[in-house]
């Protein structure tokens, strides 16, 4: 029951209206038993607007989508290391003061690890696509010391973040390949892990995949972080072939769970979480 004293959180972005967040949110602050609510909020003013105006009105906290990750974070008093090291905030408390934090990268490395079996240092990994997601995902293996190689196809982004790696992370086994059938495809016979970190094979794209299963071996670990169909055509390829696999739906609610441990100091239910994702998906519908 909503109260003049029920917390609020929410996610910022444009487009919203795709997103599942409220749903996992929503039950996670049940079973917690916490008396708040998460909406989405689709702003057309700055980010810099939107956060001040959200401070002043006492809301708690907000997640933050595209393509807002990176403009919010000068409207911030504080901003954690690691999210400033990667250059994107994704989620944002409000209390004294404004802070802002980086979920991404660590829900992407546990998603990653769990469909491993194991640590990712000492491996290659080839990502594809060089935004906002890739960077979370490049900048977390850079931290493991796995080997990374970047393809996109504006190739001086891939480039651009390469550099910005390096620089960082003082981490140097870091390479580009033009995205190409054969260049790709090379990539991917020396790695041992294949992410894709486009909107390749989101729905309605279903029939969609950034590369054709002969480019795929049995020791590889193919993750895509597209959740919307969670069986991908990518990963339905890569069950074909033998591969391990992970979804983007697994990154999406870890880091709403580090989203809502932030915020409260509480702990997250993860296995609620996952299957409420699950059914939101379901309900969904293939039209949405």
């Amino acid at each position: 029951m909503i109260a003049s004293t029920t917390r609020v959180y929410g996610l910022i972005g444009n487009p919203i209206e795709h997103s599942i967040s409220p749903q996992i949110q929503n039950a996670a602050y049940g079973q917690m038993k916490l008396d708040a609510v998460y909406v989405c909020f689709k702003i057309s003013c700055s980010a810099a607007q939107a956060v001040s105006s959200f401070h002043r009105l006492g809301v708690s906290g907000i997640n933050v989508t595209i393509p807002y990750k990176t403009e919010v974070m000068p409207a911030l008093d504080e901003v954690d290391p690691l999210a400033e090291q990667v250059g994107a905030v994704n989620t944002i408390k409000f209390a004294e003061r404004v802070s802002g934090y980086n979920t991404d990268v660590s829900a992407s490395m546990r998603s990653l690890r769990e469909g491993l079996g194991t640590g990712t240092g000492g491996k290659t990994a080839t990502i594809v696509g060089a935004g906002g997601a890739a960077r979370a995902v490049a900048f977390g293996l850079a931290k493991e010391r796995c080997g990374i190689i970047i393809s996109n196809r504006t190739a001086s982004r891939a480039s651009s973040l390469r550099d910005e790696i390096r620089e960082k992370t003082a981490w140097t086994d870091i390479e580009v390949v033009p995205y190409s059938t054969g260049e790709l495809g090379g990539a991917i016979s020396r790695s041992d892990i294949l992410i894709n970190a486009t909107s390749v094979g989101m729905h309605p794209k279903t029939d969609e995949s950034v590369v054709t299963a002969d480019a795929l071996h049995p020791e590889l670990t193919v993750m895509d972080l597209v959740y919307n169909p969670p069986q991908t055509k990518l990963l339905r390829q890569a069950k074909g072939v033998g591969c391990r696999t992970a979804s983007g739906l697994s990154m999406l609610v870890y880091q709403a769970v580090e989203s809502i441990e932030i915020w409260t100091g509480g702990k997250a239910p993860v296995d609620l979480m996952l299957s409420e994702a699950r059914r939101a998906l379901r309900e969904f519908g293939p039209d949405r």
